[in-house]
């Protein structure tokens, strides 16, 4: 969500954007319970050091903690902290983007725009009849 910002709103001054796992998603990617104080208390990077990642699929764990559950954090350029209050997900794209080809005939291009496009000669001659009336 922050990456929204940073497109859209130019002009706020930013420092960072954050977006990280939830616990949950996280221990059940890896089948592990870690909490918030493994993290204040260094155990969480000591224990994922030593983690055993031979025996999980790093697929799956990547497709969990991708498309997972996220807090996201925007840090401003004044210090201040912009969290969203609710976990992000990452976005479903539900009608792909297609790229219009430019090699479609005259013909093809009506039959998709149901006849709504003018053939440029039509225009300008409209349009040099309409100046000079």
């Amino acid at each position: 969500m922050c990456l929204v910002f940073l497109l859209y709103y130019p002009r706020i001054e930013r420092f960072a954007s954050v977006s990280v796992p939830k616990y949950d998603t996280i221990n059940k990617a890896l089948c592990t319970n870690f909490t918030k104080d493994d993290l204040k208390q260094g155990i969480f990077r000591d224990q994922l050091s030593k983690y055993n990642w031979n025996r999980v699929n790093t697929h799956k764990v990547e497709r969990a903690l991708r498309y997972g559950l996220h807090d996201t954090h925007c840090y401003l350029g004044n210090g201040e902290k912009n969290s969203i209050k609710a976990p992000i997900s990452y976005p479903k794209i539900e009608d792909p983007y297609e790229e219009i080809s430019n090699c479609e005939s005259k013909e093809t291009q009506m039959e998709k725009n149901d006849g709504q496009i003018l053939k440029y000669d039509f225009l300008c001659i409209l349009i040099s009849l309409l100046l000079f009336v």
